[in-house]
């Protein structure tokens, strides 16, 4: 006689306690390890410099900048495979690239290089085994990881809990988020079709709504919960904030916050007060890439973002030269803090428009009036959900000879994923695409993979990551 486990004698709402009790515990516990990380012991001094460094002239910004670019430039040199060849080939010496000026002596480094030998990236002085990898797909869906080190994760924790100071929100705040995973781990397994479908990170004080279940019959339970929770702050991705916000803006419904923070993706004006009219705050806005090369954050005046000088050197480049303000540019960034893996003139491929004068909050940083990074279509499911497109990123995690790929969405029930192959020669792991992209939008979509020489654009400004055809509420659920 088969015998029942104590989870199929629950009622459905206490498997739905259960599974909400089990994944908060696990999620708790790793944002334990991971706090250890972000918080570790290079964190306390990195934060109290950056709360210093935040009021610098523009002089002594660039004084500093020139400091860690010497010390970073004689590590790669003397530790970086890449680095030592490319100035020996060069004919050039540390103490020939001392400024930022000086960067322009070398090359710009692409995506292709560095996926060509990232190996050779890898410092010498550096255990492997203690890097943590920081993938991405870019913004041409060309997968890449750098592995960064724990003094550069340190450094980025604490940059953006310094533009947390300055929204007025601190780490002992509770606070609320719309992802789909984090730390590489799904919130809530996509096949869950019961709520609830978020879960509480009790180390953080966080709570953690999955992206991968929002749908006009979902929304309501998100904003239940959010209500009751009553979190100072929520954080996402500007187009899963504004179908939040537009869902409650159709039900009349106002949750009053003391920030938005939205980061990833390309955040509209139009957008951004429909956001803040919902929440009753003003929404706060970062763009950073996997890479770690250059950072830019939104202050509380509000008048573009702040490149960050202290981590990392910043150029915008227009047909090689630094662009003017207003017009667009090629962001190229040399990050200052991984000296696991530093990356010298690093092309993102993403592109940013500078901005004039200096903003009347004081600090001394350039700015940019906006960041255009990945673009992605929203993907509707046949079961009535609705997926960012950014969420589908980890479908390519570890999924090797992929030079650059697109997904698009041509029927409800069905998926088209286009891949260039670095060799074609090689074969593709088809399996695991679809098992990994299956994941992110359930059992309900039909997925095939198709190869090709390139990916055209199709008449899009800028290339479309994910590309949705289907638009059977245009207005509620495009986010442009």
């Amino acid at each position: 006689m088969h015998e029942l486990s104590p989870q199929q004698l629950m009622t459905p709402s206490a498997r739905s306690n259960f599974a909400m009790l089990t994944g908060s515990a696990y999620i708790s516990v790793k944002a334990f390890a991971v706090d250890r990380l972000k918080f570790g012991k290079d964190y306390s001094a990195i934060a109290g410099s950056l709360a210093e460094s935040q009021w610098l002239s523009e002089g002594d910004l660039k004084s500093l900048q020139n400091e860690k670019l010497r010390v970073l430039v004689r590590h790669a040199f003397e530790t970086v495979p890449y680095y030592r060849n490319l100035f020996d080939s060069l004919h050039l010496r540390p103490d020939d690239v001392r400024t930022v000026d000086d960067l322009q002596k070398l090359p710009l480094l692409t995506k292709t290089d560095l996926r060509a030998q990232p190996d050779a990236f890898i410092s010498r002085q550096t255990n492997p085994t203690f890097l943590h990898s920081g993938w991405t797909t870019g913004s041409t869906g060309m997968p890449i990881n750098v592995p960064r080190d724990k003094k550069s994760i340190a450094f980025e924790s604490a940059m953006i809990w310094r533009q947390r100071g300055w929204a007025g929100v601190s780490s002992r705040d509770r606070k609320a988020a719309i992802w789909g995973t984090i730390w590489s781990d799904v919130i809530v397994p996509v096949s869950y079709r019961r709520p609830p479908y978020w879960r509480y990170n009790v180390t953080d004080r966080q709570l953690l709504f999955s992206y991968y279940h929002m749908s006009e019959r979902t929304l309501p339970l998100f904003l239940r919960r959010l209500e009751a929770f009553r979190p100072s702050s929520i954080e996402g991705f500007p187009s899963t904030l504004l179908l939040v916000a537009r869902f409650m803006e159709r039900q009349r419904i106002i949750i009053p916050l003391k920030a938005v923070f939205t980061s990833s993706e390309r955040l509209f004006d139009v957008h951004r007060e429909v956001i803040e009219r919902q929440f009753a705050c003003k929404v706060f806005d970062l763009y950073g890439q996997s890479e770690r090369v250059s950072a830019a954050t939104e202050c509380e005046a509000h008048q573009g973002l702040h490149v960050n000088p202290e981590y990392g050197i910043t150029e915008i480049l227009k047909n090689g030269e630094e662009a003017r303000p207003g017009e667009m540019g090629e962001i190229v960034g040399t990050g200052l803090n991984n000296f696991a893996v530093p990356l010298l003139r690093y092309r993102t491929g993403d592109i940013a428009v500078p901005a004039p004068g200096k903003c009347p909050c004081g600090r001394a940083m350039n700015l940019l009036k906006y960041v255009e990074g990945r673009n992605a279509d929203l993907i509707e499911t046949p079961d009535g959900f609705v997926v960012p497109g950014n969420g589908l990123m980890m479908a390519l995690h570890s999924v090797e000879n992929i030079n650059r790929s697109q997904i698009v969405q041509d029927a409800v029930d069905h998926i088209t994923v286009r891949i260039v192959p670095e060799d074609p020669g090689k074969p593709l792991n088809v399996a695991t695409l679809v098992r990994n992209l299956s994941q992110c939008v359930g059992e309900g979509l039909h997925i095939d993979v198709t190869t090709a020489e390139t990916i055209e654009h199709e008449g899009h400004a800028k290339f479309r990551w994910v590309v949705s055809k289907v638009h059977r509420e245009p207005k509620e659920f495009s986010p442009g």
